[in-house]
């Protein structure tokens, strides 16, 4: 019957407020690190009371799980614009999954980055699960390409999903956009050649 009951005023204030303090916690992470920066920090950073962000959260690792939650939301918006697995040309889906992967990291680097830098416990279990769901997700790519013969002759799947997990995964992007100072652009043209050539046939 509630369903379809619009938020009230205090619900959509609550909201908004949530959403400066995991705004400002981002801010924060991405400049100083997790374990550096204070609940009082990210307190004065989103212009709320200590208080606000323990009833809003709970702890600091709450907080953390919903930047990952932040970062699927933004994976979701892209792939509505980049789904990669609309063309029925491998080439063209290696070209798109490419330009996924740019455009998200380029996003969603800053969150990343607190995660592989602070992962520990129940989050360092969390970024292991998202590393096997994406290994997971190849797998579909990988088959289809293999049952039209265009993977490389001699190319096992399985092996091929490894190296397209391997490549796409945000480690590559830091080594060499963060890092080594690439610029996107010049990342996604090498993901691009470089997933064409280990991959799929001449």
């Amino acid at each position: 019957m509630n369903a379809d009951k619009p938020p009230s005023r205090r619900q959509l204030q609550a909201a908004a407020t949530k959403r400066e303090i995991v705004d400002s916690a981002r801010r924060l992470f991405a400049r100083q690190g997790y374990v550096e920066t204070p609940i009082t920090e990210i307190a004065q950073e989103a212009g709320v009371a200590v208080q606000t962000i323990y009833k809003a959260f709970g702890t600091k690792d709450a907080i953390l799980l919903a930047l990952l939650d932040v970062f699927e939301s933004e994976a979701r918006d892209i792939s509505s614009v980049i789904d990669f697995t609309a063309p029925a040309d491998p080439h063209e889906q290696i070209r798109l999954v490419a330009a996924y992967h740019r455009t998200l990291f380029d996003r969603g680097e800053d969150i990343l980055d607190v995660f592989r830098t602070s992962a520990h416990g129940s989050m360092a279990t969390m970024w292991e699960e998202g590393a096997r769901r994406r290994r997971g997700a190849v797998t579909p790519l990988v088959d289809a390409w293999q049952a039209a013969g265009r993977l490389r002759p001699g190319l096992p799947p399985t092996e091929a999903a490894d190296i397209l997990w391997a490549l796409t995964g945000p480690e590559f992007y830091a080594l060499l956009v963060v890092q080594s100072h690439w610029s996107s652009d010049t990342y996604q043209a090498w993901l691009t050649t470089t997933l064409t050539h280990q991959l799929l046939a001449p």
